[in-house]
């Protein structure tokens, strides 16, 4: 099996269900694990149905977290989200040990091919990380960071738990979606782990993770 993960609430529920759809499509191997941030969300999915389909309640990953759940009483909604993606990956690297590889996908992605090309960048070492490729006329790389967390591979070893084990203690400090060159919701602390850790690989398929701030490249 491929496994994939993300997490979703009500409010991107027909992204999230349209995702796994485009990715059941296209990757006939796919098993998404879909972190439920409310009851609505988890009650479709479950309609849904299927075993490579899987649901994981919010109340669970706070159970096995601590941090994460003092966190979720401390901030914001939209800062207490950005937290949550180091926390899903870290738990499901602990959960589910024979798992060997994993990929997070930001929910409101479609695959209109398949995600093989992403699975071979990642081979090539411990964590893969997906560049804004941003066009030099409007490269926002300094204020949001140089990589984009809607696809983030990672291999479930010592170094991608390490990175993941750092990420998550920087989004435990601060999600604040400040923008000045130091932090960016959990986005511009990625910046960092090309020199701070070994095996990270940036991606170089141009048709990852294809959005509107890089169409023109």
């Amino acid at each position: 099996m491929n496994h994939y993960a993300t997490y979703f609430d009500r409010g991107y529920l027909a992204q999230g269900v349209a995702l796994w759809r485009s990715l059941a499509r296209h990757d006939p191997e796919a098993e998404l694990t879909v972190l439920a941030l409310d009851d609505e969300t988890a009650a479709v999915l479950l309609a849904i149905g299927g075993g490579r389909l899987r649901v994981l309640p919010l109340a669970e990953l706070l159970a096995a977290d601590a941090a994460l759940s003092a966190a979720q009483a401390e901030r914001t909604r939209p800062e207490f989200v950005f937290a949550l993606t180091p926390c899903l990956v870290r738990h499901l690297f602990a959960a589910r040990p024979e798992v060997g590889r994993w990929i997070y996908l930001d929910a409101d992605l479609f695959f209109f091919a398949a995600p093989a090309p992403i699975w071979a960048e990642l081979t090539g070492g411990s964590v893969l990380v997906v560049p804004h490729r941003y066009p030099a006329w409007q490269d926002d790389a300094a204020r949001y960071g140089r990589f984009n967390v809607g696809v983030v591979g990672g291999r479930n070893d010592a170094g991608a738990r390490e990175g993941v084990d750092w990420w998550r203690a920087r989004c435990l400090e601060s999600t604040a979606l400040a923008g000045d060159g130091t932090r960016f919701g959990d986005q511009k602390y990625l910046d960092a782990w090309p020199h701070r850790f070994a095996d990270v690989v940036e991606s170089m398929h141009p048709g990852v993770n294809v959005a509107p701030w890089n169409w023109a490249r």
